[in-house]
């Protein structure tokens, strides 16, 4: 079975910064994601950036920045740079494969009604589109795959994907970090209102994204979504095609080749599904709230910089 986890950021930022807060020295950071994906059964996953600014090879371009720190792994893991959007990484008999993808969210002054494009094999991507359904047609053109994501409980949100859906690949069905219980947030936002704002994170985001996903007739997966690296592939998809040698892979067009296959021919299954605990999305969630600003990487490594 080859598992595949495709959206997963690995940890809240790539900056000095944020990896100081996971105790990850960034000349480690590809062993600490690698030794997650073996320890956790991913074949491949989707090392994911969203951000509004990207410098290629600067942290907000992760999968690029990934890219430069492999030279720091040990003598025991070998790795391929099979191009310049995709890696293998082997330890011993094992093998993991890390692909870029970018998650893009609407521009400034644009509203999407929470919905993003999650685009699977490159990131560097043009932001500036006003419509969403865009930069899928957008994505396709230059042979990505494209999944909506996004999708939360309001008639407005589910309305626009609803109108959209047709242009996509598939739909994220289900992220590990819609994990908190609706009645949760109800009953708490009418004492502390500010937690309204964790409303999208509920369980009931992946059961609007399944009901979108069965309204276009499009693959639903599974995605961990991980911002800390023991949650890389809590939820993941599996590819039962018979025809898969991940050995015989030479790039990034062969691997989407491969999934766009699988998904288009209904030969996966997303077969894990776990959540992320809720305490640590309210931890993220609060995280990002506090710090994720323009001050807090002065004088490191950012692109903002």
């Amino acid at each position: 079975m080859v598992s595949a986890d495709l959206r997963s950021f690995g940890t809240i930022g790539f900056q000095d910064f944020w990896l100081a807060r996971h105790n990850i020295k960034p000349e480690n950071l590809p062993k600490v994601l690698a030794d997650s994906c073996f320890k956790n059964n991913v074949s491949i996953t989707a090392i994911t950036s969203e951000d509004d600014k990207m410098v290629q090879g600067m942290p907000e371009d992760r999968f690029g920045y990934f890219r430069s720190l492999l030279r720091n792994l040990p003598g025991n893991y070998a790795f391929n740079e099979l191009d310049e959007n995709l890696v293998r990484i082997r330890r011993d008999r094992e093998i993991v494969y890390f692909l870029n993808s970018e998650t893009i969210h609407a521009p400034h002054g644009t509203d999407w009604n929470g919905l993003k494009a999650h685009i699977i094999g490159a990131n560097m991507l043009k932001k500036d589109y006003q419509k969403i359904e865009d930069v899928a047609m957008y994505a396709q053109d230059k042979g990505l795959l494209s999944f909506l994501t996004g999708i939360h409980n309001s008639s407005a949100c589910k309305n626009m994907a609803t109108g959209v859906i047709d242009n996509f690949d598939g739909v994220i069905t289900y992220d590990s970090n819609n994990c908190i219980n609706p009645k949760v947030v109800r009953v708490a936002s009418r004492f502390v209102p500010k937690i309204n704002k964790l409303w999208r994170y509920t369980r009931s985001s992946n059961d609007a994204a399944k009901l979108i996903s069965n309204i276009g007739n499009k693959p639903g997966i599974a995605v961990s979504s991980s911002h800390w690296p023991h949650q890389m592939g809590r939820a993941m998809i599996a590819l039962y095609s018979k025809g898969i040698i991940l050995e015989d892979i030479e790039g990034i067009e062969d691997m989407v080749q491969i999934l766009s296959y699988s998904f288009k021919s209904r030969e996966y299954d997303s077969f894990k599904r776990d959540e992320n605990h809720p305490l640590r999305v309210m931890y993220l969630a609060s995280e990002l709230a506090i710090y994720a600003k323009p001050s807090t990487y002065r004088g490191s490594l950012s692109s903002y910089n």
